[in-house]
């Protein structure tokens, strides 16, 4: 009665020898490759329906990074703002003038990014503690797109381009005139957005006007080709001049 059994365990472990080695059997396991350690664990699934879901899997702050950097955003320049509570008004969303904090936060960050490039971190230390040539904000305008309610986090990101000083066309119309078609060489424009890991999205820009100021002099300066080049690089990942 034994040798019916025998020989039926027999066929069966050859079979599933067998099994493991056929590349067409779900049992399948390349050379090199580690089973699961258990019955209980889930086979590996295919590398096709990995990659289909792999955005997915990201964390909402890897998504956000990975939406700003698409868009043309220099990660050098990136600030995690923490949404607290207390950041919130009676109609129970982020007040608005939290977002010039957060943005202030960022405009700090690209400050200290810029002293570091210029002369490390001597440099930057007497950027943000306005010595000698460093950088003042002549004004700011906040585009709100959505409200963002705590919990939450933000990523807000920056990116410089010209600013373009000269007469408005009219007092009331915020357009240049044809009048002064350089840039200025004394100040310049930080786009900001802010990112929600929440709702995945931008829910606010912002626009701010910044001057290269002279804390000796206390006045506004032009401060050279070196201080430019360095915000020149900033403008597009690849390091592009001004355009």
């Amino acid at each position: 009665m034994l040798r019916p059994t025998a020989r039926l365990c027999t066929s069966s472990i050859k079979e599933l020898q067998a099994a493991f080695r056929s590349p067409g059997s779900p049992f399948y396991l390349a050379p090199g490759e580690q089973g699961p350690e258990s019955v209980d664990e889930p086979l590996p699934q295919p590398q096709e329906t990995l990659s289909v879901s792999q955005d997915s899997q990201l964390s909402p702050g890897k998504q956000a990074h990975q939406a700003l950097i698409g868009k043309g955003y220099d990660p050098r320049l990136f600030w995690v703002q923490q949404v607290v509570w207390g950041d919130q008004d009676s109609f129970q969303h982020v007040n608005n003038t939290k977002y010039v904090r957060y943005i202030e936060s960022a405009r700090i960050n690209f400050l200290r990014q810029l002293g570091l490039q210029l002369g490390g971190e001597k440099r930057a230390a007497a950027f943000v503690a306005g010595k000698g040539v460093s950088l003042i904000l002549k004004s700011i305008t906040v585009d709100f797109k959505h409200p963002v309610t705590f919990p939450d986090t933000l990523l807000l990101a920056m990116k410089p381009a010209p600013f373009y000083a000269g007469k408005r066309t009219s007092p009331s119309s915020p357009e240049l005139s044809s009048q002064s078609p350089s840039p200025s060489r004394s100040a310049f424009t930080l786009k900001s957005v802010a990112y929600s890991y929440a709702q995945q999205q931008i829910v606010a820009e912002a626009n701010d006007v910044t001057v290269w100021y002279d804390y000796d002099k206390l006045k506004k300066c032009d401060p050279g080709d070196e201080y430019w080049g360095a915000v020149h690089g900033m403008m597009d990942l690849d390091g592009g001049a001004l355009r």
